[in-house]
């Protein structure tokens, strides 16, 4: 009589720890302190295979939400919380094209901003000297950023009759703090000597107008259609 077939081990993949059972990252949460909350055991060893979600585990003494070397290109969900944590310039729409640098400072200030931002800039059309509708500000700590946005959203009490309502959102990340603020403006054409003082950016200190930094560069004098809107696209 044959003897019946062996029976098979039934072996199950074990599942690596932050994978889920498909072999994608499960995502891992954060504290306030950017580190995860369950990094004794949940954050992978290693990335999952064909998922670049995670990098492999930090060297000892780095956060686990620092950049990894082994990791070039690849963001954690931490490192993006972190960023949105650290945002500090907003942009706000809606502004009415008539409305000066001037006005828009004393608006901020008597909204409760004074001495809580440190940047400042109303982009102007310059062949018509008109506003082009959106500004930027930059707030010392990021807590006075969201308060702005929570605040002077959906504004309208203009100094003259306006049907515009503001909008505040952030800037890009490209144009996130004080510094990346007056890198992209220090030598631009709109810091020209020849340019009107309140069409330029206005940098603060306590709530006192100070001097932007020097150009580096050779500063042309700005086109006739410099920030003009019939030139966008």
């Amino acid at each position: 009589q044959p003897q019946p077939w062996p029976q098979q081990k039934q072996t199950q993949k074990r599942q690596q720890p932050g994978c889920r059972s498909d072999g994608r990252a499960r995502p891992v949460p954060c504290t306030s302190a950017g580190v995860s909350s369950s990094s004794a055991a949940g954050w992978p060893q290693a990335a999952c295979a064909g998922s670049a979600a995670y990098p492999p585990a930090p060297p000892p003494g780095q956060s686990l939400c620092s950049p990894h070397p082994l990791a070039a290109g690849v963001v954690s969900v931490c490192l993006l919380a972190e960023i949105e944590e650290k945002r500090t310039t907003v942009m706000l729409r809606n502004v009415p094209n008539n409305y000066t640098r001037p006005m828009l400072q004393n608006l901020l200030d008597y909204q409760g901003f004074a001495g809580r931002y440190n940047f400042l800039y109303l982009p102007r059309d310059f062949r018509t000297g008109a506003g082009l509708g959106f500004a930027f500000v930059n707030l010392i700590r990021p807590e006075y950023a969201e308060a702005m946005m929570k605040r002077l959203t959906g504004y309208k009490r203009w100094e003259f009759p306006s049907s515009k309502v503001l909008a505040v959102g952030w800037s890009g990340s490209n144009q996130q703090g004080l510094e990346a603020n007056v890198e992209r403006y220090r030598n631009s054409s709109v810091m020209h000597e020849s340019v009107c003082e309140d069409w330029k950016p206005l940098m603060l200190v306590n709530g006192a107008p100070v001097s932007f930094p020097p150009s580096t560069k050779k500063v042309w004098p700005p086109h006739e259609n410099f920030g003009c809107r019939a030139q966008r696209r």
